[in-house]
């Protein structure tokens, strides 16, 4: 116990089904670098069409937006299969 925190029994809980629970959490915390990714990806895009074409910022919000509709679709299909 650290700190009047004892995290033990939540540990203990799990017992047998300690390997679901780690595969849940890569699960979740894949949705997150999903999420991360995307609009990364989108947006960047976006800033270098913007830079060729001479559009700023309208691709960028573009890409803005459309990776936020790739996530979005993304956590939906994962959460899916979490479940």
């Amino acid at each position: 116990m650290r700190f009047g925190i004892n995290i033990g029994p939540v540990f203990m809980k799990v017992g047998n089904d300690r390997k679901k629970t780690f595969v849940l959490l890569s699960k979740v915390v894949g949705i997150g670098w999903f999420v991360a990714i995307s609009i990364t990806l989108f947006s960047v895009l976006g800033y270098f069409l913007d830079n060729k074409l001479h559009t700023t910022p309208f691709l960028t919000l573009l890409g803005v937006i459309l990776g936020t509709l790739v996530a979005f679709v993304g956590i939906i299909r994962l959460m899916r299969q979490i479940n």
